[in-house]
């Protein structure tokens, strides 16, 4: 898939999750739209992985440790 296709899709699936939290009353990130989220941001940082801890630690350690923490994506416990 061409990348700007790729892009595409991802922007209409995170448009539906907005749309379907808007309805709830309670929103809530089903585990399914908190992973298409995760794989979003991932893809933001140039990273092939889905998981942002995984992203998190690999841009930290690349820098041994000197990085400004706001330069990294957000842990997956912060449920972005």
């Amino acid at each position: 898939m061409k990348t700007g296709v790729k892009i595409k899709t991802r922007i209409i699936s995170l448009k539906g999750i907005k749309e379907s939290l808007k309805t709830r009353d309670a929103p809530e990130l089903t585990e399914a739209q908190f992973n298409t989220i995760q794989s979003f941001v991932c893809d933001m940082y140039g990273h092939k992985d889905t998981n942002t801890n995984n992203v998190r630690y690999k841009m930290y350690a690349a820098k041994h440790g000197n990085l400004d923490p706001k330069m990294i994506p957000p842990c997956a416990d912060r449920r972005i």
